[in-house]
């Protein structure tokens, strides 16, 4: 397979995969132990940096040009990790709008 496009593409959605998982485990982190999420970007960018090097020595082993693999593992991982955030503080913003009129309703009754 040396078309170089095709292997944008694959690469492309392994980054969106490991950019799922990611978004995945931060939601959970969110929801157990919100002090934590911070000191969880580490762990993530951990992940998106030893997808980066799996798909640069993968390309080597394979005798691709790395340019193309590269391109779309970063596009794949950037992309989805930005459109996952947003799902991220959207879902955040509604749990904590629903707290806040849940305890307001709790303070005009007690």
């Amino acid at each position: 397979m040396d078309q170089p496009i095709v292997q944008g593409l694959l690469t492309f959605l392994g980054g969106a995969v490991v950019a799922g998982l990611n978004a995945l485990l931060s939601a959970r982190l969110l929801e157990k132990k919100p002090a934590a999420f911070a000191s969880f970007s580490a762990v993530r960018q951990l992940f998106n940096v030893a997808y980066l090097v799996l798909v640069f020595f993968g390309s080597r082993a394979l005798g691709w040009d790395v340019t193309a693999p590269l391109v779309g593992a970063a596009l794949g991982l950037t992309a989805l990790s930005m459109v996952f955030a947003m799902l991220l503080a959207r879902r955040n913003d509604k749990k904590s709008k629903s707290a806040a009129a849940d305890k307001k309703g709790e303070d005009l009754n007690g």
